[in-house]
């Protein structure tokens, strides 16, 4: 029986076969960190005694059910499903007035610990989430196509190995093994590149969604200060004009007496007259 030598492989073209990675990533605010290569310091060891990390594997599981916002549909506990609750206008009508007060008060609490933002930076945060949004789909697509071209790879290596007719050189072996070491490489930096942007993308959320918060208490604050400033000043009154007696409607009275009475009543008179003037 004839023996027939598997053609040796070159490493870059059996990836570049295998996986199509996009050469260049999105150029998305959250892609300038260059991350750190995760597999420099591993032994080129027999890489079929050499599974996938399980923790690697929970990791880009986890990535990817909580990118989307859905559980899993396996209900572990480790991804419980989240309470859903109501919307404001049915809560208003089903829940009791001393429950509503509560829940009240304690949003106002919290809110007052949160920070406002302006509204230029509100808008480049809005579009940064929109950007990461984009970017998490990309990566997370990019990592699918990496890990079932590391499976196609493996299981063909698998059947060559398993298979009486062929014969592996270890030259070739070897490469085979070389090409899934540089996809595990490859696999793990895609991972560390989609967690940072996850990461990212949580925080703003966060942010964005404290903002609202301490916005809509603001409706609060005048009241509270009113309350802690003093009174203010009365209100001035005008009090109303006296009322004039026009001094030419009143009758004189003539009366006869020595000289000395006459001037004194004149002078009188005449300081009658003046306060009247001064008056009007």
């Amino acid at each position: 029986m004839k023996e027939t030598a598997v053609k040796e492989t070159p490493v870059k073209e059996c990836v570049a076969k295998e996986v199509a990675t996009p050469a260049k990533e999105m150029s998305t605010p959250a892609g300038k960190d260059t991350p750190t290569p995760a597999g420099k310091d591993e032994t080129p060891g027999s890489i079929m005694e050499r599974p996938r990390p399980k923790g690697v594997r929970r990791k880009a599981g986890s990535a990817s059910g909580s990118s989307d916002g859905r559980a899993s549909p396996s209900g572990t506990p480790d991804s419980p499903a989240l309470p859903r609750g109501l919307r404001p206008q049915a809560a208003s009508v089903a829940m009791s007035q001393a429950e509503k007060e509560g829940l009240r008060q304690q949003a106002f609490g919290q809110a007052d610990q949160f920070e406002v933002l302006g509204a230029k930076e509100v808008a480049a945060m809005s579009r940064e989430l929109r950007a990461l949004d984009e970017r998490c789909e990309y990566l997370r697509k990019t990592y699918k196509s990496l890990r079932a071209g590391r499976q196609k790879l493996h299981g063909r290596l698998i059947g060559y190995l398993k298979s009486e007719t062929l014969v592996f050189s270890r030259e070739g072996l070897l490469r085979q093994q070389e090409a899934l070491l540089e996809l595990d490489r490859s696999i793990d930096d895609w991972i560390f590149k989609l967690e940072r942007a996850e990461n990212r993308r949580l925080r703003l959320r966060q942010k964005i969604l404290e903002h609202v918060a301490a916005a809509m208490a603001l409706n609060t604050l005048p009241e509270a200060q009113a309350q802690a400033t003093p009174p203010g000043s009365p209100v001035r009154v005008i009090s109303p004009a006296p009322l004039r007696i026009d001094r030419r409607g009143v009758e004189s009275i003539k009366v006869y007496a020595d000289g000395q009475v006459l001037s004194l009543f004149s002078d009188i008179e005449q300081a009658v007259n003046q306060m009247c003037e001064a008056v009007g």
